[in-house]
């Protein structure tokens, strides 16, 4: 399966592939394009996928955006029956578009859309493609929006070892993977930020899943450690 319109940032022969095939980057190209639409925050963007593609039975299918090319919060989550109607031992495809409707407070300017898909039936994979768009109508450029993080997997390079493995007809199966995904704070200036509570806006070190919840989460050694302070407690007999 692949976006094919608005005009995808991947197109051509590689349209339908997963982008753990040949360890691809995000969105299959790494460099942004020129812009392929206009949208409005509050109102709602069509995504139409390839009708001859192969539906793997379903899945779980993420729309994100991102502002900085690499930090991606979905915006609208499609589990289970992504392109089919209910559960599917085949590969028709039930469904070949998706109204994905944009938050009222994204900020303003230039961004990219994201799908990104984990098949039910078949190899193990990771499908996504990009669609770079300009957001109107919405917050302030110096705005954040707030998400959950874009969940990677099946694909060694950007997921490490995080696996959704086949579903055999169980289409619950990763669902605690996207109900722990860390929340992030996004927008066209300033760095992202993980969300450590309301109005909480600090810089906080990049985590590694590496159990499939939070309660697994090592520090990624590359990132510098937060600011921190340590509370001793002491209780007398």
């Amino acid at each position: 399966m692949g976006i094919v319109d608005p005009t995808p940032r991947l197109t051509g022969p590689n349209l339908k592939d997963p982008i753990n095939k040949g360890s691809l980057p995000l969105c299959g190209i790494a460099e942004r394009g020129p812009t392929q639409a206009t949208i409005e925050a509050g109102s709602k963007m069509t995504l139409k996928f390839t009708e001859s593609g192969a539906s793997h039975g379903g899945g779980h299918c993420q729309f994100a955006i991102s502002y900085n090319n690499k930090d991606f919060a979905v915006i609208q989550d499609e589990l289970r029956y992504c392109f089919v109607n209910g559960p599917l031992q085949g590969n028709d495809v039930q469904r070949a578009s998706y109204n994905i409707k944009l938050p009222n407070d994204l900020p303003s300017g230039d961004a990219t859309i994201a799908w990104s898909w984990v098949n039910a039936i078949g190899n193990r994979e990771y499908y996504m493609g990009c669609v770079d768009v300009k957001v109107k109508g919405g917050s302030s450029s110096k705005a954040k929006f707030s998400g959950p993080r874009l969940l990677v997997v099946n694909h060694s390079t950007l997921g490490g070892d995080r696996t959704i493995p086949e579903f055999n007809g169980n289409y619950d199966t990763g669902l605690d993977m996207f109900e722990t995904r860390e929340i992030i704070k996004i927008g066209p200036s300033g760095d992202t930020a993980s969300s450590g509570g309301d109005g909480d806006s600090r810089s906080f070190p990049e985590y590694r899943v590496v159990s499939g919840n939070l309660a697994g989460a090592v520090q990624d050694p590359t990132k510098p450690l937060p600011n921190a302070a340590l509370v001793f407690f002491w209780i007398t007999s």
